[in-house]
């Protein structure tokens, strides 16, 4: 367990480099951070990849609300490097965007109820804006804001260390 907290270590995932609550680059059902169904728990993440051609940068957190709501907000910066001249953006190139999200869950609980076949389900929804409005608006097209809707499907089994997880995502977002 967590000091002062109801859920064990892990439950609340890691958060994704969106800033919702899961597995890093997925979504769970889980409600990020470790707030019980009697409290409000805070998380916040900070993460980069980095490569020889792009870097990325994510930073955010979230706020779970009694185990059932989680409220999150991401910053990513992803740097084109030496690319970004070849796409004529000029050397080490960022671009940016910011990501508002909101989970609920709506049925099911993957850690208390071990003895259900039934996984924990929750719905969500990511609104992400980008900054850029000359290449993202501009060059490419494409629209600045757009939204993420998505569904997961969380099973944990601590008899065997296992977690499970399916999530489907629906976007109009790039």
């Amino acid at each position: 367990f967590v000091p002062s907290s109801g859920r064990l270590l892990l439950t609340g995932g890691v958060s994704t480099i969106e800033g919702a609550g899961g597995g890093g680059l997925v979504p769970w059902a889980l409600i990020g951070g470790y707030g019980t169904r009697d409290e409000i728990g805070l998380s916040a993440y900070a993460t980069g990849v980095d490569t020889r051609d792009f870097t990325l940068a994510s930073y955010g957190g979230a706020v779970n609300l009694f185990n059932r709501v989680e409220l999150s907000v991401a910053r990513q910066n992803f740097n084109l490097r030496e690319v970004g001249n070849a796409l004529a953006l000029g050397n080490r190139y960022t671009i940016s965007q910011t990501i508002l999200g909101a989970k609920v869950r709506v049925l099911g609980d993957a850690i208390l109820e071990q003895d259900s076949l039934l996984p924990q389900l929750a719905v969500g929804v990511q609104y992400k804006i980008n900054d850029d409005e000359g290449v993202v608006g501009g060059a490419l097209g494409l629209e600045r804001k757009g939204v993420d809707f998505y569904a997961s499907a969380t099973k944990l089994i601590l008899s065997r260390s296992l977690l499970l997880n399916a999530t489907v995502r629906l976007t109009k977002a790039n």
